[in-house]
């Protein structure tokens, strides 16, 4: 009986065997052309540029010499892209030149200071504060300050506000004495960058004090105005005749105030603030109360009222970092419109990449937030935030834009960056500014191609996102909120003692990938809870939660913890919630998220693995979302010498060789899919399952049971195919 049933044993398994062989179509091909992702460089375009013969020969170089599909165009140097009379013509012929050799183009725009009008200006704030003499007089002169030179000069300073009260301590003043005495402020002198004011009250007012706010005019329109956005629609309407395949800002900000390393080198901190007409009617529709009245607010408080100044630093940055949001979005739309749906648009929103220095007032710090179909980021950007930006979009890549003066540099953070799915945007063609190398010429291909043909088989691969199970979420309004405890006020006025970068970082170096992203995901709903209590970003699913500084949190915010906790997500919390976003008392509500069983109390590395996520320090072996994986090899890609891999999935071991990256996807011990760069051979549970005779480019899917292979070069031989 028992030989009977192995019998029968043995014909069953042989017979699903047969029934599951696979048949296999070979198809050799001189190399592979780029698919799903276009592979781009940024082309500074000067005054050289203008020259025909002169782009026209760039333009050949690349397309025999490089990798790159697509340029986007940046002017430089005094050419002018809202110059339509004068570039279109050029345009027009250079995107007809680079379609007929296979190059996408994409029109990069800064913005313009042409036609603003004095109505719809930026302003700076400066702020000063004066006592009253014994005969109820003062004087005092602000000047503009701290503004970069890329913004202009100032063109007029006129007063804005003018409060009197009486103090009683730093930031406080007695209730019942506060009076606006714009009207008693007489102009002695104004120039384009400074005004004076003489002060003139009641003797009686003697010793009160006196908060000037005077504001300075520069020919930069608000982003909070139409007049911003109409002045980009206007120069993608006189370009909607060239069918260009991208538009791009770049680094697009406010008035741009100093940067952190220009108030160092100055021995200066940053107390001026934005303000524009505009901006002031959007403060108004939204919080019911004027913006000037909020930026003495801002600074003082009645005694024993600091909700008051609380609340009004929260709604104040709310308002002031929306106006590039408002821009970007518009931008992104008509984009789409004029030049139709399939357009690229771009770039990265960062302009200096770090969350506590000046960030937030030249770009709003929203990174997360601006509209876009890739991710993009810029420079050193760290791992968890290029993964916090890319798990908000619905393209899977994201595009860093890089560059640096040592092309060994380069190679190595856009090689090491393919594992996460995130490619390179190379800065730049005709580097005539020196921020790098040029990226065109053959010193640099010499790196760059091998990157790039790694990149281009990567993206016939096209994996998913990179797994990333833990969501590291950070107060935004505790970071830009150091009231009132003065030892946090940074030199940019905001919060800069929190780290949160610095500890998101450390996370991932200790093995826990993870995904940083702001509150502003909570308050705009694409952060949310499924039924199973775990959080989920735009679609995606995270096991746990580690949340950085709740302070000041919004109401959805504070639901959304809530919520959380009670339907058992994981949660770990560094800092306090005592008072919410706009001053209120908040502590007996966070006393009871932080008593549920689900919570940890402090943030402790060592403690994550108790939320459920699991360590992963293995550098050269990056898990996606749909279970594939990539394997990279830096060290050996160097030295041009093969690599191999070993990864158990599912309970069957997969090896196999190659040099420069190599991806693969299966489904119980059968592959679906598999790309490699130079492969030679790949093994399942130690046997060869496929080789060739010498290494070469392969991509292998799995469809209908059939195996469809193709191989880069025709004198190449498959040794073994037992797939």
């Amino acid at each position: 009986m028992k030989k009977y049933f192995l019998l029968f044993l043995l014909i069953s398994i042989g017979a699903q065997v047969f029934a599951q062989k696979s048949t296999s179509k070979i198809q050799y091909i001189k190399s592979f052309d780029n698919v799903n992702h276009p592979q781009i460089a940024y082309w500074f375009f000067n005054k050289d540029m203008l020259v025909e013969q002169a782009w026209k020969r760039k333009i050949d170089s690349l397309a025999a010499n490089s990798n790159y599909t697509m340029v986007f165009l940046s002017s430089r140097h005094g050419v002018d892209f809202f110059d339509p009379a004068k570039m279109k013509p050029i345009f027009s012929n250079f995107v007809k030149y680079a379609h007929e050799k296979g190059l996408k183009v994409g029109l990069q725009l800064w913005g313009t200071n042409k036609n603003t009008s004095e109505e719809s200006s930026e302003r700076v704030i400066i702020e000063n504060e004066v006592l009253l003499d014994q005969d109820g007089k003062a004087s005092l002169t602000n000047t503009a300050k701290h503004v970069r030179s890329q913004s202009g000069k100032p063109f007029k300073a006129a007063l804005l506000k003018a409060y009197m009260f009486k103090k009683t301590a730093s930031g406080f003043y007695q209730p019942g004495t506060l009076l606006d005495i714009t009207n008693l402020c007489k102009v002695t002198s104004a120039t384009e960058n400074a005004i004076s004011l003489q002060i003139q009250n009641d003797k009686k007012y003697s010793g009160y004090s006196v908060y000037v706010i005077t504001q300075h005019y520069y020919r930069v329109s608000s982003n909070h105005s139409q007049e911003a956005i109409n002045k980009f629609v206007e120069v993608m309407q006189a370009y909607k005749d060239i069918p260009f395949d991208g538009i791009g800002l770049d680094e697009y900000t406010n008035l741009k105030l100093f940067a952190t390393w220009e108030l160092q080198k100055a021995n200066a901190k940053l107390r001026e603030r934005l303000y524009s007409v505009d901006m002031a009617k959007k403060y108004k529709e939204l919080y019911r109360n004027d913006i000037e009245r909020t930026f003495f607010d801002m600074r003082y408080a009645p005694l024993n009222q600091p909700e008051i100044r609380i609340k009004a630093i929260n709604t104040y940055m709310d308002v002031m970092r929306k106006g590039s949001l408002n821009v970007e979005t518009a931008v992104y739309d008509y984009a789409k419109k004029i030049f139709g749906p399939e357009t690229f648009v771009g770039l990265h929103n960062s302009h200096h990449n770090h969350l506590d220095g000046d960030e937030v007032w030249q770009t709003g710090l929203n990174w997360w937030n601006v509209k876009r179909d890739y991710g993009h980021t810029d420079e050193e950007t760290s791992l968890p935030i290029q993964m916090g930006v890319f798990y908000g979009y619905k393209k899977n890549m994201l595009y860093n834009m890089y560059y640096h003066k040592k092309i060994e540099k380069i190679e190595e953070k856009a090689y090491t960056d393919i594992q996460y799915n995130i490619r390179t945007h190379y800065h730049a063609v005709n580097d005539v500014q020196n921020w790098g190398v040029s990226v065109e010429q053959p010193l640099a291909l010499q790196k760059i191609n091998p990157v790039e043909h790694s990149a281009r088989l990567m993206n016939h691969f096209n994996a998913p996102l990179p797994e990333v199970k833990l969501l590291v979420v950070f107060g935004r309004e505790s970071l830009l909120n150091w009231y009132p405890d003065t030892t946090k006020r940074g030199i940019c006025d905001i919060n800069d003692k929190l780290k949160i970068e610095e500890k998101a970082k450390k996370i991932w170096e200790a093995g826990f990938k993870n995904a940083l992203v702001p509150t502003d995901v909570i308050n705009d709903a694409r952060l949310t809870i499924n039924s199973n209590g775990k959080a989920v970003y735009n679609g995606y699913t995270f096991d746990a939660v580690v949340f950085l500084y709740p302070e000041y949190a919004q109401e959805k915010t504070i639901k959304f913890l809530e919520q959380y906790v009670s339907k058992g997500g994981k949660l770990m919390v560094e800092g306090n919630l005592t008072k919410d976003f706009f001053g209120k008392d908040a502590s007996a509500r966070w006393n009871k998220i932080i008593a549920h069983k689900t919570v940890i109390k402090g943030l402790d590395i060592n403690k994550i693995e108790a939320l459920g996520i699991l360590k992963d320090k293995n550098e050269s072996a990056c898990k996606m979302l749909d279970g594939s994986w990539l394997f990279s090899d830096y060290e050996n890609f160097t030295l041009n010498r093969l690599s191999s891999f070993k990864q158990n999935i599912e309970g069957s071991l997969f090896e196999g060789s190659f040099k420069g990256y190599a991806a693969i996807k299966t489904s119980k011990s059968q592959i679906e899919k598999f790309v490699a760069t130079a492969f030679q051979e790949l093994k399942v549970n130690g046997q060869v399952v496929l080789a060739l005779d010498k290494p070469a480019d392969i991509v292998l899917t799995y469809q209908n049971n059939q195996y469809n292979m193709q191989i880069a070069g025709e004198d190449v031989k498959v040794l073994v195919n037992k797939l």
